[in-house]
C-alpha cells in the first residue's frame, strides 16, 4: 500500500478550509499565475483577515 499525503484521494485533493485553499493556490497549482487565480488568492486572503 502506497502512503498518501493527508487530503490527497489519488490526483484530488480534498480542500476544507480557507487556509488549504490559500496554500493549495499558492503552492500546489500546476498552472502559472493567471488573473484568475490571483483573484482566488486575494479573496482567500480577505477571508482570513476577516474582510
Amino acid at each position: 500500500m502506497e502512503a498518501r499525503a493527508p487530503g490527497r484521494i489519488d490526483r484530488d485533493r480534498v480542500v476544507i478550509t480557507v487556509a488549504d485553499s490559500a496554500q493549495l493556490l499558492l503552492r500546489d497549482w500546476p498552472a502559472p499565475a493567471s488573473e484568475v487565480r490571483l483573484a482566488a488568492l486575494r479573496g482567500c486572503l480577505a477571508v482570513l483577515r476577516g474582510e
